[in-house]
C-alpha cells in the first residue's frame, strides 16, 4: 500500500527529532543558569539512625513501647525451640517507628533480658556484608576489619554463641527471602535472637516475621497537643491574650493528623516566633512551602514513593484528584484509574481485581490506610496526600473552594469538586486529557453550550460528568467533536422528562455516533420515539470495551439490530442488555407503527465478538435462547448476568470453559437447575461464585456439577428445599429460604451464614467453619456438641470455629464445644436458657460481645474465661446480674452502656472504685491503680461512682468515660 507523500515527511521530521533527543541525552551538561529545578533532597545522604535516644523528650509511645517488650519477652518463652525470633513495627513514615524501636531497645526490662545487643540501621541497601559487619561492630564495639561474607559470618556466629542477643534492624525494605534467610544463617547459633525490624512494608513484615507484626498508629489529639506544646515551648498557662494563638497552634495540630515528625518539625520551627501573622501563615500554607518540613518531613515520606513499582507511581499521583478528607471507595478509585487509563492490563486480566490489588498494594506499603468502619474504603493521610501532590506538579490538578483556582497551563487531568459555570469551563487549557466531576455543577444553560470542551480541548480522551445534571445537559451534537475520547461518562437518563432537556439525549447521542475511538458509552437508551438514537448508529464504533444498552423492545426493524455490527466489535469486554420498554410523547410528533419483535430473534442479532469477558441479560421475555449463548467459542466469557427474565430455564452455559461468576436474579417462573441444560458432571469446569436471589419457584440445585464453586449466594428462594454437596465451597451465604430444613456436609467451608431460614432445624458437622453467624432461625435448638439431642451428634461440630454471631434465635438453648472460639456476638432474641447453659466453656475467647440482648443475668463461672481481653455489653435493658466479672483476669476493656438495671458499681472490682483523677482540655480523665483495664466506658441513668469522684464526660449528660 503507497504511503502519502505528508506521512513520510511528518516520519522523517520525527526521527530526525528523536536523532536529537538521543544525541542531547548522551552529551547532557546542566548548569545553575538551566531554569528551575524542583527541590528533591539526598535522601540516603540525611538517613542515618542510631540506637541513641533522649526518652523524656517522647510522648504517646509508652503503651505502644510496652506491648511490644511484652511480645517480645512472652514470645521467647513461646518460641523456646526456635533460635531466631522476628517482629516488625510497621507504618508510614514519619510515624515514629525508629523512636518506638529506640525506647524498646534501651528500656531496662529489655537490657536485662539480654547479654548482647546491636542496632543496624538498614535503609535502602541492604548489603548482607555490611549489615553483618555493622552487628558484629556493634556486639564487640571493635570495628571489624573482615571483608568475606564467609569470614564475617563465623565471626558473628562466634559472637553470638549460646548467648541471648537482641537485634534492632532499623528502616528495611528488602523483599527478598533467599537474602533474609543468608543474613540469618550465623544467628541460629545464639541461645536465643530476638530482632525487632522497623518497615513500612507489610510485605516485607510478613516475610520476615515469626511473630504477629506490630502496626503503629498516629498520635491521638492530645497526645500530638502535648507533643507541638513541648517542640514550640508553648507554656500550660496562656494569658487571655494568646488565646487566640493557641487556637491557631491547636489548628496546626489538627493538620498534622498525629504524624510525630510532622507535628515536632512545625513546633520547632514556630519556637521563637512571636508574630501572630507567621503562625498563621504556617497554618493556611501547604505544608511543601514551607522549608523546615520540606527539608524534614519530605524526605522521610518520599522514600515510599521511591520505593513503589513504575506501574503504581502514577496511580498514586491520581489520588491527588480526590479532595482531602474523602474516604476512597475501591470502585469510585478503580474508576478513576480506569478513567486514566492507569489499570496495567492487556485486557486479559480483569481490571476491577488489577485495580483492587494496587490499592491493597497500597495499603501495604502504608500509604492507604483501610477505613476503621466500612471495608472496602480506605483513607489517605493529608500529609500523604499533600506528597501526592507535590509529585503530580502540574500535570494532576484539582479544582475545588469557593472560587476557581488558576489552572495550570500544562494540566492534563482535572478533577472538579465544586459548582462551576459554563465561564469557568472556558479558561480550560486545551492540554487536558481528562475531566472528572465529583459533585454536581450548576449555572450551565443547555444553550450555554462550554465551547472548551468541543473546540479548544479536542485531545480529551476521558469525560466523566456523571454526577452533574447541569454539565450533562450542557452537552450537545459538538461532543462529536472530540475524536479522541475513549470514555465518556454522562447518566443520560436522568435529563429525560425535564422540560428544559427533552433534546438532550438525542443531541448528545446524535454526536457519539462520530466518536469512533470510544472505550466506554454511557447507558444506550433505545426508545420508539422517531428523533431517537437508532442501535445502527452504533456500527462504527468498533473500539468500544465497555457498552450498555436498554430499551431494545423498542426497536424498530431487526435489520437495526443487524447493522450495529456488534460480533465486529473485538475490543468489546463488557455488554450489558436490557429488555426493556415503554413508550413517551415524541417532540417532532412523528411516529412509526411499533412492531414487537420476538426477544429470542432480537438477541441472535447481536451477538458479540467472541473476546467478550463479561455479558448482563435484563428483562429477556422468551422461553427460547439463540444458539451462540453459551457457545464454547466464547472462550474467555467468565462473568453472566440473567435478571428479571420470564424464563423457566436459562440457557446452556455449563459448557463455557472459562465462566467464573454467574448471576440469576428475579427469575419468578424458572422452577428446578436439573431442567436447565448443560448442568451435568462436567460442566461449569470454573465457576466459582454462584448467586441466586428472588427465584420463588425453583426447588433445588443439582448435585452433580460445580466441582469448582467457592462462593454460593442464595437469597429470596421461597421453595428451595436442598443444596448441592460441593466438596470446594468456602462461603455459603442464605437468606430468606424458609423451606430449606438442612445443609448438606461441606468439608471445606469456612464462612456460612444464614438469616432468616424458619425451617432450617440442624447444622452438620464442618470441620473447616472459622465463622458463623446465624440471624432468626427460630427451629434451630442446639449448636455444637454435649448434648443429648437428635440434632447434634457426640463429636465437636466446629473445631476451628473463630467467630460465633448470634441474633433472633428464640430457640436456640446451648452452644457446645467450641474448642477455637476467639469472638463471640450476642444480640437480640435470644433466651435466657443460652446462658445457663456451658456458654462458658470458650478457654480461647478474647471479645465477648452482648448487644441489644434481653437477658437478665449473665452469669460467668471461675476460670471458665481465661482468654477474654475485651466485654462488651450496650442496651441490655432487663439485665439484671452480671456474676464473676472479677475472675476474667486477662480483661484489658470493659464497656458497658446503656443497662438501666445492672449495679455497675457492684460488679466492679475493688480498685477500680477509687480513680485518681486529673484535669485536662477536654474535662476530667479518671486514673485506676491497675494494670489489666485499659478503657471503662459507662452509660448509666447514675453515676455508679460516688459523688465525690470526678469523671469525663462524654456527649451527654449520662454518659462517662474512665481511662487507664
Amino acid at each position: 500500500m503507497e504511503v502519502p507523500n505528508d506521512l513520510v515527511l511528518q516520519a522523517r521530521k520525527l526521527i530526525r527529532r528523536l536523532d536529537d533527543i538521543k544525541y542531547y541525552s548522551d552529551h547532557l551538561s546542566l548548569s545553575e543558569n538551566d531554569g528551575e529545578r524542583r527541590y528533591t533532597p539526598d535522601i540516603s545522604s540525611v538517613r542515618h539512625t542510631s540506637s541513641v535516644v533522649f526518652e523524656k523528650s517522647i510522648l504517646g509511645r509508652d503503651q505502644d513501647k510496652e506491648k511490644i517488650i511484652d511480645k517480645l519477652l512472652s514470645s521467647e518463652v513461646g518460641n523456646a525451640g526456635n533460635h531466631v525470633s522476628v517482629m516488625a513495627v510497621v507504618g508510614m513514615g514519619g510515624l515514629g517507628k525508629t523512636t518506638l524501636a529506640q525506647l524498646v531497645y534501651n528500656s531496662p526490662r529489655v537490657r536485662q533480658s539480654f547479654e548482647k545487643h546491636a542496632w543496624v540501621c538498614v535503609s535502602e541497601n541492604f548489603d548482607i556484608k555490611t549489615m553483618t559487619r555493622n552487628i558484629i561492630t556493634s556486639l564487640t564495639s571493635v570495628q571489624c576489619m573482615y571483608t568475606e561474607l564467609a569470614d564475617l559470618q563465623r565471626k558473628l556466629a562466634k559472637e553470638m554463641n549460646e548467648r541471648r542477643v537482641f537485634l534492632v534492624l532499623d528502616d528495611v525494605w528488602n523483599e527478598r527471602r533467599d537474602c533474609w534467610e543468608m543474613f540469618c544463617a550465623p544467628m541460629t547459633a545464639a541461645k536465643i535472637c530476638q530482632i525487632i525490624v522497623t518497615t513500612r512494608s507489610e510485605v516485607v513484615a510478613r516475610l520476615i516475621q515469626t511473630i504477629p507484626f506490630y502496626p503503629l498508629n498516629c498520635l491521638s489529639f492530645d497526645e500530638s497537643w502535648l507533643l507541638f506544646s513541648k517542640a514550640a515551648c508553648i507554656g500550660e498557662q496562656e494569658s487571655d491574650s494568646q488565646t487566640n494563638r493557641i487556637n491557631i497552634c491547636k489548628s496546626i495540630v489538627k493538620k498534622c493528623k498525629g504524624l510525630p515528625l510532622a507535628i515536632k518539625t512545625l513546633g520547632s520551627m514556630l519556637r521563637y516566633e512571636t508574630e501572630e501573622t507567621r503562625w498563621e501563615d504556617v497554618l493556611e500554607s501547604k505544608l511543601w512551602d514551607l522549608k523546615e518540613p520540606r527539608d524534614e518531613v519530605l524526605p522521610a515520606l518520599e522514600l515510599s514513593y521511591k520505593h513503589m513499582p513504575t506501574y503504581l507511581r502514577r496511580n498514586f499521583l491520581a489520588l491527588s484528584l480526590f479532595p482531602k478528607d474523602y474516604e476512597l471507595d475501591s470502585e469510585e478509585v478503580c474508576h478513576l484509574w480506569k478513567l486514566l487509563d492507569l489499570l496495567d492490563s492487556d485486557r486479559s486480566d480483569d481490571e476491577c481485581e488489577i485495580g483492587r490489588w494496587y490499592l491493597k498494594e497500597l495499603v501495604g506499603r502504608s500509604i492507604l490506610q483501610p477505613h476503621p468502619i466500612y471495608g472496602d474504603s480506605y483513607l489517605l493521610h493529608d500529609l500523604v496526600h499533600d506528597l501526592a501532590c507535590f509529585f503530580a506538579g502540574e500535570e494532576f490538578h484539582r479544582v475545588e473552594g469557593a472560587t476557581l483556582s488558576q489552572i495550570p497551563q500544562n494540566v492534563r487531568y482535572l478533577s472538579i469538586n465544586k459548582a462551576i459555570t459554563s465561564a469557568d469551563i472556558s479558561v480550560f487549557p486545551h492540554t487536558l486529557r481528562a475531566i472528572r466531576v465529583f459533585e454536581h455543577c450548576t449555572n450551565i444553560s443547555p444553550n450555554a453550550v462550554p465551547e472548551a470542551l468541543f473546540s479548544k480541548c479536542k485531545k480529551l480522551r476521558a469525560l466523566d460528568i456523571s454526577h452533574s445534571m447541569g454539565l450533562g445537559m450542557a452537552l450537545h451534537d459538538g461532543v462529536g467533536n472530540l475524536k479522541l475520547l475513549r470514555h465518556l461518562f454522562v447518566q443520560i437518563d436522568r435529563l429525560v422528562g425535564k422540560s428544559t432537556s427533552h433534546h438532550v439525549q438525542n443531541l448528545v447521542l446524535s454526536g457519539i455516533r462520530h466518536l469512533t475511538r470510544l472505550h466506554t458509552l454511557p447507558g444506550i437508551h433505545i426508545s420508539r420515539r422517531h428523533c431517537s438514537l437508532n442501535i445502527r448508529d452504533l456500527r462504527n464504533i468498533n473500539r468500544v470495551r465497555e457498552l450498555s444498552i436498554c430499551g431494545l423492545s423498542n426497536i424498530r426493524h431487526v435489520e437495526d439490530a443487524t447493522e450495529a455490527q456488534l460480533q465486529r466489535k473485538k475490543h468489546l469486554r463488557s455488554l450489558k442488555l436490557s429488555f426493556n420498554g415503554g413508550e413517551g410523547q415524541c417532540p417532532c410528533r412523528l411516529h412509526e407503527k411499533h412492531v414487537n419483535i420476538p426477544h429470542n430473534q432480537l438477541l441472535d442479532t447481536l451477538r458479540p465478538h467472541h473476546n467478550l469477558r463479561e455479558l448482563s441479560i435484563h428483562r429477556y421475555d422468551s422461553g427460547k435462547y439463540p444458539s451462540w449463548l453459551g457457545n464454547t467459542s466464547f472462550s474467555m466469557l467468565s462473568r453472566i448476568a440473567i435478571c428479571r427474565g420470564e424464563s423457566k430455564h436459562l440457557p446452556k452455559l455449563g459448557a463455557l470453559p472459562s465462566l467464573k461468576y454467574l448471576t440469576v436474579n428475579d427469575m419468578k417462573y424458572m422452577t428446578e437447575w436439573s431442567e436447565w441444560p448443560g448442568t451435568d458432571a462436567g460442566g461449569f469446569p470454573c465457576l466459582n461464585t454462584l448467586s441466586i436471589s428472588f427465584c420463588p419457584k425453583m426447588i433445588s440445585l443439582p448435585l452433580g456439577p460445580f466441582q469448582s464453586l467457592i462462593t454460593l449466594n442464595l437469597r429470596w428462594c421461597d421453595s428451595l428445599a436442598r443444596l448441592p454437596e460441593s466438596p470446594s465451597l468456602h462461603k455459603l451465604e442464605i437468606g430468606y429460604c424458609p423451606a430449606l430444613t438442612e445443609i448438606p456436609t461441606l468439608p471445606s467451608l469456612l464462612v456460612l451464614i444464614v438469616k432468616v431460614c424458619s425451617g432450617l432445624r440442624k447444622l452438620p458437622t464442618l470441620p473447616s467453619l472459622l465463622e458463623l453467624d446465624i440471624f432468626d432461625c427460630p427451629s434451630l435448638i442446639p449448636i455444637g456438641s454435649d448434648f443429648p439431642s437428635p440434632v447434634v451428634s457426640s463429636v465437636c461440630c466446629f473445631p476451628k470455629l473463630t467467630t460465633l454471631n448470634l441474633e433472633q434465635c428464640r430457640n436456640l438453648c446451648a452452644v457446645g464445644s467450641v474448642p477455637a472460639l476467639t469472638t463471640l456476638n450476642l444480640k437480640s432474641g435470644l433466651s435466657d436458657k443460652l446462658m445457663y447453659s456451658p456458654l462458658n466453656d470458650f478457654p480461647s475467647l478474647q471479645c465477648l460481645n452482648i448487644d441489644d440482648s434481653e437477658f437478665t443475668c449473665i452469669p460467668i463461672k471461675q476460670q471458665s474465661l481465661p482468654s477474654v481481653t475485651r466485654l462488651c455489653i450496650n442496651k441490655c435493658s432487663n439485665l439484671q446480674y452480671c456474676d464473676g466479672l472479677a475472675s476474667l483476669t486477662s480483661l484489658e476493656h470493659l464497656e458497658v452502656g446503656e443497662c438501666p438495671k445492672l449495679p455497675i458499681d457492684d460488679l466492679l472490682p475493688p480498685q477500680l472504685k477509687t480513680p485518681t483523677v486529673e484535669d485536662n482540655e477536654h474535662g476530667t480523665i479518671s486514673t485506676f491503680p491497675i494494670g489489666n483495664y485499659k478503657i471503662i466506658s459507662l452509660h448509666s441513668p447514675a453515676d455508679p461512682f460516688n459523688s465525690n469522684s470526678v469523671r469525663e464526660q462524654v456527649g451527654s449528660s449520662n454518659s462517662w468515660r474512665y481511662i487507664v
